[in-house]
């Protein structure tokens, strides 16, 4: 918001940093929410990761990694919440 970029100018600075991560030999995936993958984002050739808190995403799109929480436990972090993620096969 700050910087006024419409949609469509913010896919593309989206596109070009994931195509610079993936011309350095690294895989690039779209973060983001249900609402932002429905709403904002224009298509996009790249991965995406779905950030959609709760026990079963209605979202129909496709996605390679599901963030279903941010205040999971887990044995050996103690005293700390953590973000919990299904990643799906490539």
């Amino acid at each position: 918001r700050e910087y006024n970029l419409s949609f469509h100018s913010l896919t593309e600075v989206a596109d070009t940093f994931l195509s610079t991560i993936e011309d350095a030999g690294y895989e690039g995936m779209l973060y983001s929410s249900k609402y932002y993958l429905e709403e904002v984002w224009y298509p996009t050739k790249y991965k995406k990761w779905l950030a959609h808190y709760t026990k079963q995403t209605n979202y129909e799109g496709k996605y390679m990694v599901w963030q279903l929480c941010s205040n999971g436990k887990i044995d050996g972090i103690p005293n700390s919440l953590v973000d919990i993620d299904i990643m799906y096969k490539k």
